[in-house]
């Protein structure tokens, strides 16, 4: 387990000259789930989200380029890594062994902008 968060967080830090770094919780005591599922699932599943989101006047920050990121990517199985700390979850999407970061979502009380 210790391995994988190291992973995730070397992931989040070179990817994108740490444009992500932003991203990573505020404390070491994070718990972490993590599934893998198809591209194409994860694509409908999240496309959805994105066009509800849409349609409520909303956004989620990460959603619109997740979803971008998803119709470009050669990646067939995505790896998604949740970190949940108090009350933020941030959802991770990378190739299965952490060296390709797809996108970074949140799903907290502050990702919801009007």
């Amino acid at each position: 387990m210790q391995k994988n968060i190291q992973n995730i967080i070397q992931l989040i830090l070179t990817s994108e000259n740490g444009k992500y770094s932003k991203y990573l919780p505020n404390s070491n005591t994070f718990e972490i789930k993590t599934f893998e599922s198809t591209q194409e699932h994860i694509l409908d599943i999240y496309n959805i989200r994105l066009q509800n989101i849409k349609q409520q006047g909303k956004s989620i920050s990460g959603l619109y380029e997740l979803v971008k990121n998803l119709k470009d990517t050669q990646i067939d199985i995505i790896k998604t890594t949740i970190l949940t700390d108090n009350n933020e979850k941030i959802a991770i999407f990378s190739d299965k062994y952490y060296k390709q970061l797809i996108g970074i979502i949140f799903f907290t009380k502050i990702a919801y902008e009007k």
